[in-house]
C-alpha cells in the first residue's frame, strides 16, 4: 500500500480556480476561488493504493531505463516514452499498449528492456 499525494488534478497545483460568467450584455466577470478539490493547498491526497499485478509506477520504469539508451532515442521515441511515463501508473501486462510501445522503443538487446523484464518478473 502506498499513500498517494499528488498535484491536484483540478487546479494543477495552483490551489485556485477561475470562474467566468457573462451577463446579458456580454460583459465577462472572472472570479478567483480556492479549489474545492484540494481546499486551496494545491495537493490532493487520494488515499492509499495497491497496484494490481502488471502495473508499475512510472518512477520504477524511469529507474529501469538506461540513460545512454534514452539519450540515443529519436524525437518520436522520446515523445512516446515521456507520454508513457506521464501516466503515473503504467500497465506492463502482456498485451498492453504501453508495454508494446516500450518494446518497440527498446530493442531485444537493450539494457532497458532487460531491466523492465526483471521488473515485471
Amino acid at each position: 500500500m502506498i499513500n498517494i499525494i499528488a498535484t491536484c488534478p483540478k487546479c494543477g497545483g495552483a490551489g485556485i480556480n477561475l470562474r467566468s460568467t457573462s451577463d446579458a450584455g456580454g460583459n465577462v466577470t472572472t472570479v478567483e476561488y480556492d479549489c474545492d478539490l484540494c481546499g486551496g493547498t494545491g495537493v490532493y491526497e487520494s488515499g492509499t493504493l495497491a497496484l494490481d499485478e502488471g502495473y508499475f509506477f512510472s518512477t520504477e520504469i524511469f529507474e529501469a531505463t538506461a540513460l545512454n539508451e534514452y539519450k540515443a532515442l529519436n524525437a518520436d521515441e522520446k515523445a512516446m516514452y515521456d507520454l508513457i511515463l506521464s501516466m503515473g501508473i503504467v500497465n506492463l501486462s502482456d498485451g498492453s499498449e504501453a508495454k508494446s510501445e516500450l518494446w518497440d522503443i527498446f530493442g531485444r538487446a537493450s539494457t532497458t528492456r532487460a531491466n523492465l523484464i526483471s521488473l515485471i518478473s
